[in-house]
């Protein structure tokens, strides 16, 4: 009754011998060849099966939380700046001449300014430029040249005022607070520089490795602002270096909260770091992650979703109970006794 199955059985163990392996006869004795010829119907079937995808973990659960990226900052020159870079432009070629004189010319002729000239300020200097420059860059340069010979500008009202150095301290009056629409006061000032993010005493210490000694007069940590005072190029470093760390690095940031089953979350976060310390240090940077005993959970910041995902399949592989998977359940006895269940129960399951 089963004769013609063995039959084909036979039949078909030839064919799939000579599929698979040559077979070749050295001096009348049969050899295996190290080599063989694969029919193309098996290459071509073994090419159309595609690999199984990956499954993901299961068992953790993972809530993604983004913020909305900084939105990039237009390059669009304003009109008034734009005017003024096509406007008239100035070359000064003073050599050795009397500092009054350098004074009366860029501050009288040029700028049509009100100005007073200490009689103390005396001396000769040589202030040139090396190409042409525009209107609104001739009080800062002028202020540079005068700094060099100990010589201040400090304007009060609308008069400015050139006096010695030393005296300058003195006769600075009051503090402007800075604002985007606040136009840069000439001359030594004192100004009150308003901080957004970063902590006041923090942006101190930072600012004390590129200004000059002095121009940090006060921070407040509770009000959140700098007091700074110098010469108007001083003064221009100090908002320029402030608005490179004062920004919110919350923008961009995706947030992930892990919620655990089996393992404490210190503990997830323990190994976490030890498997990925050296080398491979991927949360001195990239991620960082806080354990929520409260909540059972890891909560991980990165600025890179890929990052986050990747530790999400770390910790459901972390994830599990010491003693396999076996948990406690609680049944709360509605009508009888507890202890008179228990005994039924053992008797049903134990014999």
């Amino acid at each position: 009754m089963h004769k013609p199955h063995r039959i084909v059985s036979w039949l078909l163990i030839p064919v799939l011998a000579s599929a698979c392996t040559t077979v070749e006869k050295v001096d009348g004795v049969a050899r295996v060849s190290p080599w063989k010829k694969v029919p193309s119907h098996i290459i071509t079937a073994n090419d159309d099966r595609t690999p199984p995808a990956p499954v993901p973990p299961s068992g953790l659960r993972t809530e993604y939380f983004e913020t909305p990226s900084p939105i990039p900052q237009s390059d669009q020159v304003s009109p008034d700046v734009e005017r003024e870079q096509t406007g008239e432009r100035y070359e000064l070629n003073f050599h050795d001449a009397d500092i009054r004189g350098v004074i009366d010319a860029v501050l009288g002729d040029m700028l049509k300014l009100d100005y007073v000239i200490a009689p103390t300020v005396q001396g000769r200097i040589t202030f040139r430029t090396s190409r042409p420059v525009v209107k609104t860059s001739l009080l800062p340069a002028l202020e540079t040249a005068l700094s060099s010979v100990s010589v201040a500008i400090v304007k009060n009202d609308q008069t400015v005022h050139v006096i010695p150095m030393a005296e300058a301290p003195q006769r600075m009056r009051g503090a402007q607070r800075v604002t985007n629409r606040t136009p840069r006061t000439p001359g030594l000032a004192i100004e009150i520089l308003p901080l957004r993010y970063i902590n006041a005493s923090e942006m101190k210490t930072i600012l004390e490795s590129f200004v000059p000694q002095g121009t940090i007069l006060q921070s407040d940590t509770s009000h959140g602002y700098l007091v700074i005072a110098g010469s108007s190029q001083d003064r221009a470093a100090v908002i320029r270096t402030v608005d490179n760390f004062d920004v919110d690095w919350l923008q961009g940031m995706t947030f992930a909260v892990y919620r655990l089953k089996q393992s404490r979350p210190k503990l997830i976060v323990t190994e976490l770091r030890n498997i990925f310390q050296g080398p491979q240090d991927l949360f001195s940077n990239r991620v960082r992650l806080i354990p929520l005993d409260r909540v059972q959970s890891v909560l991980g910041m990165a600025r890179n979703k890929a990052d986050l995902e990747l530790v999400s399949q770390w910790i459901a592989r972390l994830d599990v109970s010491q003693t396999g998977n076996r948990r406690i359940f609680v049944y709360n006895v509605q009508n009888g006794s507890a202890k008179g269940l228990v005994s039924a129960l053992q008797q049903v399951l134990t014999g």
